[in-house]
């Protein structure tokens, strides 16, 4: 895991216990302990890193220039940098970056798409709704997840 000199430290915290209904728009770095039921977005023009610890959880889609999971996340992610995975994160959404590291242990529904260069989509709105992801349960038919 990148420490606060490598990712530039914590500007926000959103700390156990707390829980954010609707979008978060930040800057520099945001470690999140509670819940996030909306999109999490950095300022494109900063780039911007998330931190989403253990006990953390968000329910939206995720744009940063570098993130790192350690809890659960039912959406997208979209690095135009770096996305870590620890050993107890859970990701059910696609999984856009320019470089990816993941440990032993983490979980990933979804597809995961290298960008050579990663950039923010063109007329990307400052808030996105959560889709294109199935919340529904995941069904195993024929060996493959559905």
């Amino acid at each position: 895991m990148a420490d606060a000199r490598e990712w530039g430290g914590v500007d926000s915290l959103i700390g156990p216990g707390c829980r954010v209904e609707g979008a978060v728009v930040f800057r520099g770095g945001l470690r999140v302990d509670g819940h996030i039921a909306g999109d999490v977005l950095a300022e494109p023009a900063t780039g911007g890193c998330l931190m989403l610890s253990v006990p953390g959880r968000i329910e939206g889609d995720v744009r940063a220039e570098h993130i790192i999971i350690g809890g659960e996340v039912i959406g997208n992610l979209h690095a135009t940098g770096r996305v870590e995975l620890l050993s107890r994160a859970r990701i059910i959404g696609n999984i856009s970056y320019a470089s990816l590291s993941m440990q032993a242990g983490a979980r990933v529904s979804g597809a995961l798409c290298p960008q050579e260069v990663a950039t923010w989509p063109i007329g990307a709105p400052t808030a996105l709704g959560a889709s294109g992801y199935n919340l529904g349960p995941l069904v195993q038919k024929a060996g493959a997840l559905t």
